[in-house]
This record gives structure tokens, sequence and C-alpha cells, in this order.
């Protein structure tokens, strides 16, 4: 335990390595390796986090492993991940992985929370993901350039969008809330 109360245990599967604290700090340990050389110490360092889109934290643990800080505090401070749960934080902050504020939840716990915090994204209205490029107001457009022959590609440049995009809004995947109005 260090001076400010921050309590430190090694990160599950990377013991020897790297520690995760209950404050949600990763840090890798000081520590002498054997290499084709010789012996070679390593000196730890605090490792500073990266954020995903969804606002979580990750750290790269050596080459090619990176892991969200939520799951190293949990796994370690509680243990481990029970079949079907996810990781829960209290507040609905993805980036605060203290320890008082994370958990181990089932899907449906972790969707309410959501709800709750307000982040929910599953369940919007039709047409009002923030993050959508294609708007209600294009699908006619869209509709009337397919039965016109216009190809996907050509419709896709147009709109900013893939030609799959343009193939789910003809075949009714995507955009089905949107009816046909009569010529």
């Amino acid at each position: 335990m260090s001076m400010n109360g921050e309590r430190w245990l090694p990160v599950v599967g990377f013991e020897g390595r790297y520690e995760v604290s209950d404050h949600g700090r990763v840090r890798s340990v000081d520590r002498i390796a054997q290499t084709a050389t010789g012996a070679r110490r390593y000196r730890g360092v605090m490792l500073r986090p990266g954020t995903v889109e969804s606002g979580h934290q990750l750290v790269v643990l050596g080459k090619g492993n990176s892991r969200l800080i939520h799951a190293l505090v949990l796994a370690a401070f509680v243990g481990p991940r029970p079949a079907g749960h996810d990781s829960l934080h209290h507040d609905g902050n993805p980036a605060n992985n203290r320890l008082e504020n994370l958990r181990w939840g089932t899907r449906s716990e972790n969707v309410r929370d959501a709800q709750r915090h307000g982040t929910y994204r599953g369940g919007q209205p039709p047409g009002r993901n923030p993050r959508a490029v294609l708007r209600d107001e294009h699908i006619p457009t869209i509709r009337k350039m397919l039965r016109d022959g216009v190809s996907y590609i050509e419709i896709g440049r147009k709109f900013g969008v893939g030609r799959s995009a343009i193939y789910l809004v003809k075949v009714g995947r995507n955009w089905s809330h949107i009816q046909e109005v009569a010529p």
C-alpha cells in the first residue's frame, strides 16, 4: 500500500511484469530479464492509458496485448469475470476505473445502468443515431436512384457511405421505418 492509500496488485496473467491499483492506474514493475546477451534490467514506469471511442481506457501490456483498465482492476481485486457478465461503472463514466466504481454484472444490469446514466445507445428511435451518415430525408432519394438504375457505388459516393449501406437500404434491412410515398 502506498502513502495515499492506493493498493497495488499484480495484473492477472502478467504477474511479475505489471501491477494495477485500486485507483485504476497501471504500472510496469522493476525486473531483470534474461536476454540472449545476458541479463537486462527493466525499470518500472506508470503506463499512460489510451481511450477508445466508447470512452473506456486501455493500456498496452507488451506488444499486441492491449487491455481495458476496468477489466484489469476487477480481475485483480474482485476475481475473474463470471460467465455472461460485463464490467459495470456505477457512475456511468467509462474513464473512472477506481475499484469502488466497478463491479461485475449481467448484460441486462449493464443496459439498465446505461439507461439510468443516459448513455444507452440501443433502442434509439430510428434515424436518431447521432453518428449515422444517412438521414431519414436521404432515403427516398436513394430509393429513387436505385429504381432509376444508379449503381450502389455511385449512390454511396454521393451520400458518403459504402455500397453495402446502400444495399441494406434497398433490401429493407436498414431504414425500413421510412415508408415510400406514392408518386
